[in-house]
C-alpha cells in the first residue's frame, strides 16, 4: 500500500468519526463525562495554533506545517494516557444505530491514525533533511507522498476545523 493509499483510507475513517461524534452529541446519544471534557480541554490547548492568519499556512515551510499537523498525534496519545485507553491500530468505522457507541475514547482512536500518518511523514521529512537540503527533502517527500501539500492543506483547513468544532461541542456544557 502506498502512502497515498494509506492517507485516503485513514482520512475517510477520520471523517466518519468526527461526523459520528458530532451526530452523537447533537442527538444526545453521547453526553461527555467530566473526565472526557477535561481531557478534551487539554487537547484543545495543546493543538491550538496561535496565528493571526487563517489556515492553510501555505506560506510556511513544509517542515513547519508537517510539525504543526503531526502534533495532533502526540496530543491524542496523551489523551489516551489520561483516559487509560488503548489507541487501536485501526478503529474501523463507527457503528450502531445513531452511533450510540461513540465516546471520546473511540473518537480519539478514530482520529489518531490520520495524524499518526502526518507524524510519520514529518519523521520521513526530518530524516531526508539530515542528508539533504530543506528543498531536496521537500522534493523527496513529495515523490513518496504525491500531493503532500494538498493533504496538509485539507488537514489544516478542513479536518482540523471540523474536529475543533466537534471538540467545542464536547466542551459545551449544554451538550
Amino acid at each position: 500500500m502506498t502512502e497515498l493509499d494509506r492517507f485516503k483510507a485513514v482520512e475517510g475513517l477520520a471523517i466518519a468519526w468526527y461526523r459520528a461524534a458530532g451526530d452523537a452529541l447533537v442527538t444526545g446519544s453521547w453526553t461527555p463525562t467530566t473526565l472526557e471534557r477535561k481531557i478534551m480541554e487539554d487537547v484543545v490547548k495543546v493543538t491550538m495554533v496561535p496565528s493571526l492568519e487563517e489556515p492553510p499556512f501555505d506560506d510556511e515551510p513544509l517542515w513547519c506545517r508537517l510539525t504543526r499537523v503531526s502534533r495532533w498525534a502526540a496530543a491524542f496519545r496523551l489523551a489516551a494516557l489520561a483516559g487509560r485507553w488503548d489507541l487501536p491500530e485501526d478503529a474501523g468505522r463507527p457503528t450502531g444505530c445513531g452511533y450510540r457507541d461513540v465516546n471520546l475514547e473511540k473518537l480519539v482512536g478514530g482520529l489518531y491514525p490520520l495524524f499518526a500518518l502526518f507524524e510519520h511523514w514529518a519523521d520521513l521529512h526530518e530524516g531526508f533533511w539530515h542528508e539533504k537540503t530543506e528543498e531536496e527533502a521537500d522534493i523527496r517527500l513529495a515523490q513518496l507522498v504525491p500531493s503532500v501539500d494538498t493533504h496538509i492543506f485539507h488537514a489544516e483547513q478542513v479536518h482540523i476545523h471540523f474536529i475543533t468544532m466537534t471538540f467545542d461541542s464536547i466542551l459545551d456544557d449544554a451538550v
